[in-house]
């Protein structure tokens, strides 16, 4: 979806949190600890940019609080994606359906209706 709206809207990834942190809540998938610093958080997004580069290629900004106010004023764990219209109102929120999957077509039809009515 990034390679079809990237010429029409922005997209940006904002790394808030490590979701399955071995020291927190611990899968099979990763052996990062929960970040403690700013620091710790960008080595993690450098490390997993580099790591999917072929397969995502969004900007990526990270939550520098580290006290959990973006997480928490956005509703966003532990992945949601959100549209934001020009001016700056968020009209679109996502969340993982049963299962960890989303509603890419929900999303889709959004960034069409977005992209379509800001031209």
């Amino acid at each position: 979806m990034y390679h079809k709206f990237s010429k029409t809207a922005d997209f940006i990834c904002i790394y808030i949190a490590e979701s399955h942190a071995v020291d927190e809540w611990p899968m099979d998938l990763s052996a990062i600890q929960q970040h403690k610093t700013a620091t710790d958080r960008a080595v993690a997004a450098a490390d997993f940019s580099a790591q999917y580069r072929d397969q995502f290629s969004w900007p990526i900004a990270l939550d520098t609080t580290m006290d959990g106010s973006f997480l928490e004023m956005f509703g966003a764990w532990p992945t949601r994606f959100f549209g934001v219209t020009p001016n700056g109102t968020l009209s679109f929120k996502i969340a993982p359906q049963p299962g960890g999957t989303f509603d890419v077509a929900a999303l889709r039809r959004w960034a069409v209706q977005a992209t379509t009515s800001t031209c």
